[in-house]
């Protein structure tokens, strides 16, 4: 029993060797064959050619360009013409235009009041007379011009009041007085004055604001009795009455200065006027300037003139340019072309009663034709073509009347580069893919050939194991054997 088991499993594990080796001889050819299918696909990648990018320089082409005085035009087409007045039919790009309203000034400029006309004026730009035409509710710009008018004057009665508060003097003397005076707008030309016996009579314009306002603080009446402002009040023949009240006294001295008096006291002595007392001369007229509720400059301004400048800024709000400021009017003119244009004016050379004047700098928004950038229109015109004598375009006559000399420039072929740049792209993209794909393949062979190797490594272990068991098996049987023999020898 014991031989017969030992032969059995000799067998079997022989078998079994067999077998392995048969296995592993398989598993080599397969490797082979994917190592064969490797190679070829290495071989089929060398093949293949890299696509090149195209070079620039090998696309060029001939233009003709031309300036017209409008920007360099290239012509894209030219077509022979049968008959007509001219030989060829010219198609072009041009660059492309747009008209649009630049700011820039001009110094020095005149205006001239136009007669019989409200709110017109000419204007002399470096030569050129412009007829303005008001722009914006002219209702809105009359109230802030006399709004900003009555702001000036606080302004400089503010100034004086400054001045006189700093000043060092306890008290002035006519002359000093009526300096102050003047340097608040005040002088003699703003009334007349007649002198009948011992009565001065006083005339005032009723429009001068500044006047109206010095004699109503002095309390002025006409010789009916009226008092300034009243309805049936007489400018031209005013009366100064002595009065209790010492600021009244005070304008009135005031007034009798700028008349070319002296400042005198009630005993018609010839005396000085405080500092205090010409402080409150100046504040009374500031008030009644003020409409009798406003006493300083500032506060006028932010109560009464910001408002009325911001209504009229508002009428003349014009699309395309910048709002007027403080202190402009503005005014719109006609330019070579009838295109409308816009100046800023200040508002002292325009203001009621001013006929002529200069302003040392004024804005204007003009029109001017800018180029847009990378932008081109097409146009086409007939014209009358002269070649030389290598077939080149030598002179062109637009039917326009426009004759130019065009240029020969060589210059790139951006068209035909930008279809080389495509087929370069899709040839890249083609390339890409197919090695890609060649990779892809040879790391599908790379993984079957690891596993082939795996299993390989397996049967040769197995196969080493299945050697040293037949070794033991066949020493056992060849015991058995040599064991039965001499038990019958």
């Amino acid at each position: 029993m014991g031989m017969a088991a030992s032969s059995l499993r000799f067998a079997q594990l022989t078998a079994r060797k067999n077998q392995v080796e048969f296995e592993g001889q398989q598993i080599n050819q397969q490797r082979l064959t994917l190592s064969q299918k490797s190679s070829a696909i290495y071989d089929d990648m060398l093949t293949k050619q890299v696509p090149t990018a195209p070079d620039p320089g090998q696309f060029t082409k001939i233009v003709y360009k031309f300036n017209d005085g409008n920007g360099t035009s290239q012509i894209l087409n030219l077509t022979k013409k049968t008959s007509g007045a001219y030989n060829y039919n010219v198609t072009y790009k041009k660059p492309a235009t747009s008209t649009v309203k630049s700011q820039s000034k001009f110094q020095n400029v005149n205006f001239v009041k136009t007669v019989g006309k409200d709110n017109s004026y000419t204007a002399n730009i470096n030569g050129i007379a412009r007829e303005l035409t008001a722009v914006g509710d002219p209702t809105k710009k009359a109230d802030y011009e006399e709004k900003l008018a009555i702001y000036n004057q606080l302004k400089s009665i503010d100034d004086v009041r400054s001045s006189i508060s700093s000043s060092d003097k306890d008290s002035f003397s006519s002359s000093s007085f009526k300096e102050y005076a003047q340097r608040a707008g005040l002088n003699n030309g703003i009334f007349t004055q007649t002198v009948s016996g011992t009565d001065t009579e006083y005339s005032i314009d009723k429009n001068n604001e500044l006047a109206v306002a010095l004699f109503k603080a002095a309390g002025a009446k006409d010789s009916a009795g009226n008092a300034i402002g009243s309805p049936n009040f007489n400018y031209d023949n005013i009366v100064l009455n002595k009065s209790d009240d010492a600021t009244k006294n005070n304008v009135q001295a005031l007034i009798g200065v700028l008349g070319g008096g002296t400042l005198v006291d009630d005993a018609d002595n010839v005396t000085e006027i405080s500092n205090t007392a010409a402080d409150d001369v100046f504040k009374a007229i500031a008030k009644e300037l003020g409409a009798g509720t406003v006493g300083t400059a500032a506060e006028y301004k932010k109560d009464v003139l910001d408002p009325a400048f911001t209504s009229y800024q508002a009428s003349c709000a014009t699309p395309g340019i910048v709002n007027i400021g403080e202190g402009q009017a503005l005014y719109s003119y006609k330019d070579d072309n009838d295109e409308t244009c816009y100046m800023y004016v200040p508002m002292e050379n325009v203001a009621d009663g001013i006929n002529n004047s200069y302003a040392d700098e004024v804005t204007v928004y003009e029109n001017s034709t800018t180029f847009l950038e990378d932008q081109y229109d097409t146009e086409q015109q007939d014209a009358n073509i002269i070649l030389s004598e290598d077939g080149q375009v030598s002179k062109i006559t637009f039917a326009d009347g426009t004759v130019v000399t065009p240029e020969v420039v060589t210059e790139m072929d951006q068209d035909a580069y930008d279809a080389a740049m495509v087929e370069y792209e899709y040839k890249k993209e083609v390339y890409e893919k197919e090695m890609n794909d060649a990779n892809a393949k040879v790391k599908i062979i790379q993984a079957q050939d690891q596993k082939l190797e795996v299993r390989l490594k397996q049967l040769d272990t197995e196969q080493k194991a299945i050697s040293t068991e037949i070794d033991a098996v066949k020493s056992v049987r060849d015991k058995s054997i040599e064991g039965s023999f001499k038990t019958f020898g």
